[in-house]
């Protein structure tokens, strides 16, 4: 096994995008809005999800983090709509189907962080990645990820990631 750059990480979550969104383009918006703002698989549900009116879109975090707020633009438009109107027929958000499809797009190849499998979460570790290496200290990024601890932060910024291709 080999560790992984930041653009190597990118390379083969754009791949899987790419084999979701000729599988099946529920599969693909969901996994792209957790490649675009680095939410965790659980807030992609639409429950989680406001549009206020204002152009601005409200996510309501898991696991106590808060609440981040993007503007029209920062989402995909697909994403906007399915947030203004309320259409689960868009995107799909039962984690284990998600899994379960991101998981054939793999075909295989497996990635790891600390011993353990990485799957879902890899793109909120690449997302802390892009931040930081776009300039933005850990305190910024915990933040914009509505993450409670320095120290997963620094995990997700600092862990190898390690893949078996």
């Amino acid at each position: 096994m080999r560790v992984l750059s930041t653009n190597e990480i990118r390379l083969y979550l754009e791949n899987i995008l790419g084999i979701a969104l000729a599988y099946n383009p529920r599969i693909y918006n969901s996994l792209l809005i957790q490649y675009v703002t680095g939410c965790r698989v659980g807030e992609v549900n639409l429950e989680r999800w406001l549009f206020t009116g204002n152009n601005t879109y409200l996510l309501f975090t898991e696991k106590n983090g808060g609440t981040r707020e993007f503007v029209s633009g920062e989402l995909p438009k697909y994403f906007e709509n399915f947030v203004k109107n309320r259409n689960e027929e868009m995107i799909l958000n039962s984690y284990s189907a998600i899994n379960y499809q991101f998981t054939q797009a793999r075909r295989g190849l497996k990635t790891y962080t600390q011993n353990k499998q990485i799957k879902l979460h890899l793109f909120r570790h690449h997302k802390a990645r892009q931040l930081s290496e776009n300039g933005q200290t850990l305190a910024q990024i915990k933040e914009y990820l509505k993450i409670n601890s320095l120290e997963v932060v620094s995990n997700y910024v600092n862990d190898d990631i390690f893949a078996n291709f």
